[in-house]
């Protein structure tokens, strides 16, 4: 998990039928590493609940359901920052909050361009 020569950077976690998820990242002892490690756990979760699920079309969402699930995963972290950050939780904690306002407006404005876009082709076809 930690960093270390000649390992891979960046974080991801993928997920392949009949087996469980794997998470592959580099861990620092920092906000963001921990909140990393939450959010590719949330993109685990998703993958391992959705294994029995039979229609290969609903395993998959779409970008804007898996992010739900990691965000989710990020703030279900929050109980323990204070043991990671000790006096600095309050500043992690504000740093956390603007990342994931940024966030969730982008997917949003994702969101609203795709079913406005849909509705113009729809209209104009």
């Amino acid at each position: 998990v930690y960093e270390n020569e000649g390992k891979r950077s960046g974080a991801y976690s993928a997920g392949a039928f009949g087996v469980h998820p794997y998470v592959l990242l580099n861990h620092s002892d920092n906000l963001s590493s921990m909140f990393t490690l939450a959010h590719e756990m949330g993109h685990a979760f998703q993958v391992y609940s959705s294994r029995n699920i039979e229609v290969p079309e609903y395993i998959w969402p779409t970008l804007e359901a898996c992010e739900i699930h990691s965000m989710s995963m990020e703030f279900f972290a929050y109980p323990w920052m204070e043991e990671f950050f000790k006096e600095d939780t309050a500043k992690y904690l504000y740093s956390h909050l603007t990342s994931i306002s940024v966030s969730l407006f982008s997917l949003l404005k994702s969101t609203f361009n795709k079913l406005f876009a849909f509705e113009l082709n729809f209209i104009f076809n």
